[in-house]
């Protein structure tokens, strides 16, 4: 006569009346049970609304129209800025999710984690005259316990990437500074431009420091689409590069992030200007104003290392 836990083992269509019956089956069930309950996984809240990003940047004195990017909010946020001065008037609840266009990746790359789906608010930033150039930061609520958007107020004007066009966009002269975005994967933006003189001029990337979250790189080449330089940002850190230009000569700059990503997200603003680059100075600080003192300056002109300038302070 067969025991309880060999009667278990003959076949799967048997059915027990009791529990009592078959031991061997109540404990493996009760094994199972607890089994699901640890596997299950830990139930988290909603997240509390957070900042993305802002764009275009602003300029003292003027009232521009804006988009703010953000996660997880609702109708009901309110907006508030760092300096009293400036006023952000929002034009309504925030739009719809925001999901981003193709390509998509596949293989290795479609198994990375996509980033936040946004919504955007659009609105006027009102910059007085009096408010001097620097970082300026909106925030959803006062104490700022979350990250809140940054974004600087220049006091000259931007030029905007067009979106829409096709090849490089040319940049008029230099100085120049331009804001735009790298909205989709594979999304490589190139600019244009006339070097005004023979010597350096230097291209610095403002991603990471606006709150981005791609590392960039910067990529100059000629007319004849020879490489002059190249910096990758992969430090952590944003990307700057200075080559020694050809008077009235063609360069074009290119920005992409390092994995070749793009999102809504993905903003920047981009410096070109003419002149040596200074990296260091010697005294850092010095309170003195009589004109006596001597400050030594290190940087680069070109790709060499420039001797030490001394100026008056």
């Amino acid at each position: 006569m067969g025991t309880p836990e060999s009667d278990c083992r003959q076949s799967k269509s048997v059915a027990f009346r009791s529990a009592k019956e078959c031991p061997f089956a109540e404990r493996k069930a009760t094994l199972c049970l607890v089994c699901l309950i640890f596997a299950t996984p830990m139930a988290h809240g909603q997240r509390a609304p957070d900042a993305g990003y802002i764009l275009p940047p602003a300029q003292s004195g003027t009232t521009v129209d804006v988009r703010l990017g953000g996660y997880n909010w609702t109708p009901d946020l309110e907006y508030f800025v760092s300096d009293p001065r400036v006023r952000l008037v929002p034009s309504g609840p925030p739009g719809p999710l925001l999901l981003a266009p193709p390509p998509y990746w596949f293989g290795a790359k479609g198994r990375l984690p996509s980033p936040p789906i946004p919504r955007e608010v659009a609105a006027k930033l009102i910059i007085p005259a009096d408010v001097p150039p620097g970082p300026i930061y909106c925030s959803r609520e006062r104490q700022r316990r979350l990250q809140p958007h940054r974004f600087l107020c220049r006091r000259n004007s931007d030029v905007l990437e067009n979106e829409d066009g096709i090849g490089a966009q040319t940049l008029a002269s230099l100085p120049v500074t331009v804001s735009g975005r790298l909205s989709k994967n594979q999304e490589i933006d190139r600019y244009t431009f006339l070097a005004p003189r023979d010597g350096p001029i230097t291209c610095d990337l403002q991603s990471r420091r606006l709150g981005s979250k791609f590392l960039g790189v910067l990529e100059v080449r000629d007319a004849s689409g020879r490489l002059v330089a190249d910096v990758v940002g992969t430090h952590g850190f944003d990307p700057v590069v200075t080559f020694a230009a050809k008077a009235n000569a063609p360069y074009n700059v290119s920005i992409r992030d390092l994995d070749f990503g793009g999102d809504r997200s993905y903003v920047y603003r981009m410096s070109v200007t003419s002149g040596p680059r200074i990296l260091a100075a010697k005294p850092a600080a010095d309170a003195r104003r009589d004109g006596r003192d001597r400050i030594r300056a290190h940087g680069w002109h070109g790709q060499t290392r420039i001797h030490q300038a001394e100026a008056s302070c």
